[in-house]
């Protein structure tokens, strides 16, 4: 899946209109890093509690991992603790959604990779955690993820597109875009707020 491209907003709005769930994810933070958008298909897992060493299964979810993956983890854990941090591999994923906790956000924020999460916390995960039913349909913010959905993220927030529908979806929303681009033209070319609405065809 090539680059962003697609707000948030604007995917939300297609979905409401083809009478899908709007598909926002809510509570979760955007970490700051040097990637703030990211769209790609969800490779789900779940945290869980574990007294085993280390996090069990985080490898190799990790390393099962394809280029342009969003890694989507949702979380049945009571632990309040990270199963990641600035050394976990991403193998060209295009980001993280983590209904749970990450840690040494020093180094997260230096990742080339999207990243969302619950909060930040220096309890490692290892001993407490582990990382389970790859695949699986996950229940993240309140919105329902499986695997190999469609997951658009930015600074706004998070939309989860069903696979089955995910090319209907962003062909409206892109229609919505460039509906919103000719209101902000006719704005800035002295256009009133009703007139450009007009000409736009928005709001």
């Amino acid at each position: 899946m090539a680059g962003p491209g697609f707000e948030s907003p604007a995917v939300s709005d297609a979905m409401e209109h083809l009478g899908l769930p709007t598909g926002v994810v809510d509570g979760l933070t955007n970490v700051p890093t040097d990637i703030l958008s990211a769209i790609g298909f969800a490779r789900t897992a779940t945290v869980v509690d574990s007294d085993e060493a280390n996090i069990p299964g985080l490898a190799e979810y990790l390393d099962e991992a394809q280029e342009g993956d969003m890694l989507v983890l949702g979380w049945e854990a009571t632990s309040v603790a990270s199963v990641w941090g600035g050394l976990a591999a991403t193998r060209g994923c295009a980001g993280l959604v983590n209904a749970g906790w990450i840690r040494n956000l020093a180094d997260v924020s230096e990742l080339r990779l999207a990243v969302w999460a619950r909060g930040a916390t220096p309890c490692s995960g290892k001993g407490r955690l582990a990382v389970t039913n790859v695949g699986a349909p996950v229940t993240v913010g309140g919105a329902v993820i499986n695997d190999r959905d469609l997951v658009i993220a930015d600074s706004t927030g998070i939309c989860v597109v069903p696979g089955a529908q995910w090319w209907s979806v962003l062909a409206y929303a892109a229609q919505l875009q460039d509906r919103d681009e000719a209101f902000r033209q006719a704005l800035s070319t002295g256009a009133g707020f009703s007139s450009a609405r007009r000409e736009a065809g928005t709001m």
